[in-house]
C-alpha cells in the first residue's frame, strides 16, 4: 500500500534563511511514524517554497475539501444542495449556515450553494454527500469529521435530523444520527470520531463510503458542514481535536498563518509555504499541528 500523504500532525523543521538566488522550491518530507524528516535541514533564501510532505502508514483516507475527491451528492429538496465552497458569511449567522470552514485552506461541505444564500437551506425533502470508494486496508477502522448542524432556529426546531452511516462493501450501517441535543444542533463544529468495528466488521480490502444526510420535512430552518474528513487504522491519526497553528508566512498571506493545503489527485497532499528574510535567521517552519 503507498503510505497515506496528509496533513494534519505536527513536525518542526528548522529552515535556515540565506542570501541564496530566489524562487527555489525545497521538499521536505515527514516521516511522521518516526519523527524523523529528509533532508534535515535545508538553506532558503527570501520569497523560496518549502514544500512538505507528511507520511502516516495508519492514515488510508484524509480530505479537507481542497480540492474535488470525488464525493457525490443527491437530493430530494430543490434548495441547500451540498456543495464543496469557502463560506460566505454573509446573514449566515442568523440561519445557522457554516460561516467558515475549520481549516485554514478556507474550503469544506456544507448545504446551500447560491451565494445570495440567506434563504438556501434545505426545504421539503433531504439533502445526501457520499463520500468516493475507500479501500480498507486493515480489519481495523476509525472515522474522524468535523460536523456542523443547525435545526434549532425558525419553525419547527428540533424536528429534522443529520445522519451519519458508513456503506461497506454496499451493506449500510448507521452511525449516529443527531436530532434534538441544543449543543449538537445550534451550529458551530464539532468533532467527532467512531471506532468503526463497533458498527460492523469486513476483511481488508473491503470498500467503504461514508455518507451524510440531513432532512427537512416540517418547514424549518436546516443547514449542515462537513470538514476534515480521515479514515486511519489507528484511533490516534483519526484524533478528532487536530487543530490549525501558525505557520511561516506565505505568498498571499498579510500575516503569519498555517501554510494551505493542497491535496493531489487520490488520497494524498503536500502543504507549501514560502518563507521571507532579509537577513540570516533561523526560522522554525511547521506543517498543520495536531492540538
Amino acid at each position: 500500500m503507498t503510505p497515506m500523504r496528509h496533513w494534519f500532525p505536527t513536525i518542526a523543521v528548522s529552515l535556515l534563511a540565506t542570501n541564496l538566488a530566489s524562487g527555489e522550491i525545497h521538499d521536505v518530507s515527514v516521516d511522521l511514524s518516526n519523527g524523523t524528516f529528509e533532508p534535515a535541514s535545508i538553506s532558503i533564501a527570501e520569497g523560496d517554497l518549502v514544500r512538505w510532505t507528511a507520511v502516516r502508514q495508519d492514515v488510508i483516507f484524509a480530505d479537507s475539501f481542497a480540492t474535488d475527491l470525488g464525493w457525490t451528492a443527491e437530493a430530494t429538496s430543490e434548495t441547500g444542495q451540498w456543495t464543496r465552497r469557502i463560506p460566505y458569511p454573509g446573514c449566515s449567522e442568523l440561519r445557522g449556515k457554516v460561516v467558515k470552514a475549520l481549516d485554514h485552506d478556507r474550503w469544506c461541505m456544507m448545504t446551500g450553494a447560491g451565494w445570495a444564500e440567506c434563504l438556501d437551506d434545505v426545504d421539503a425533502g433531504s439533502v445526501a454527500l457520499t463520500s468516493p470508494e475507500i479501500e480498507l486496508t486493515s480489519e481495523a477502522a476509525f472515522l474522524s469529521f468535523a460536523q456542523w448542524f443547525s435545526n434549532s432556529s425558525g419553525n419547527n426546531p428540533f424536528q429534522n435530523p443529520m445522519t451519519t452511516t458508513v456503506i461497506i462493501d454496499g451493506v449500510e450501517y448507521p452511525v449516529e444520527t443527531i436530532l434534538d441535543a441544543p449543543a449538537d444542533t445550534s451550529g458551530g463544529w464539532i468533532n467527532r470520531l467512531y471506532d468503526l468495528n463497533d458498527f460492523a466488521t469486513w476483511k481488508p480490502g473491503a470498500t467503504l463510503q461514508i455518507q451524510f444526510i440531513v432532512e427537512d420535512l416540517t418547514g424549518a430552518v436546516v443547514e449542515a458542514g462537513i470538514d476534515r474528513v480521515v479514515v486511519s487504522s489507528s484511533p490516534s491519526a483519526s484524533r478528532p481535536s487536530q487543530r490549525l497553528r501558525s505557520a511561516p508566512r506565505t505568498e498571499d498571506s498579510p500575516a503569519p498563518s498555517a501554510p494551505r493545503h493542497r491535496p493531489s489527485s487520490g488520497p494524498s497532499a503536500t502543504s507549501t509555504a514560502s518563507v521571507r528574510s532579509s537577513s540570516c535567521s533561523t526560522v522554525a517552519a511547521r506543517p498543520p499541528a495536531w492540538r
